[in-house]
């Protein structure tokens, strides 16, 4: 199998989408790339198995993430111009950053109080003046 790692961001938020009876998170990431004086955006459409719950808070616009898994294309024609759609079936999903509009509200929030506290135990030292209990 063929495998492919990008790291890029997302063009969308996230949704979950049907296919088949089943259920996959979808989105696309943009990678891009400087060639020359212009930049070069490659977009890929990441589908991801289930509906990652969990995860689709954070699958928002902007947000850069790595991608890691199997990948297809497929190539059609549309009023006499190829085009080509890239797509990745993720098995490896991390968050890199967060998009800045949400980066922004998050720091601007009061820090969650501590419902619970633990204090670490006073240490004690692992020699001392008289270290005839050691056995060597």
């Amino acid at each position: 199998m063929q495998t492919i790692s990008i790291i890029g961001n997302m063009g969308k938020d996230a949704e979950v989408k049907n296919f088949s009876g089943k259920d996959y998170t979808v989105f696309s990431v943009g990678v891009s790339e400087k060639k020359g004086t212009e930049t070069v955006t490659m977009w890929w459409n990441v589908y991801k198995y289930g509906k990652n719950e969990g995860l689709l808070p954070h699958l928002k616009k902007g947000t850069k993430v790595f991608i890691s898994g199997g990948f297809s294309y497929k190539q059609s024609e549309k009023d006499g111009k190829v085009f080509i759609n890239l797509n990745v079936n993720c098995e490896k999903l991390e968050l890199i950053s967060k998009p800045a509009e949400v980066a922004q509200v998050v720091e601007a929030a009061p820090a969650p109080q501590s419902t619970s506290s633990y204090m670490m135990p006073e240490s004690t030292p692992l020699t001392s003046d008289n270290d005839s209990s050691l056995p060597f």
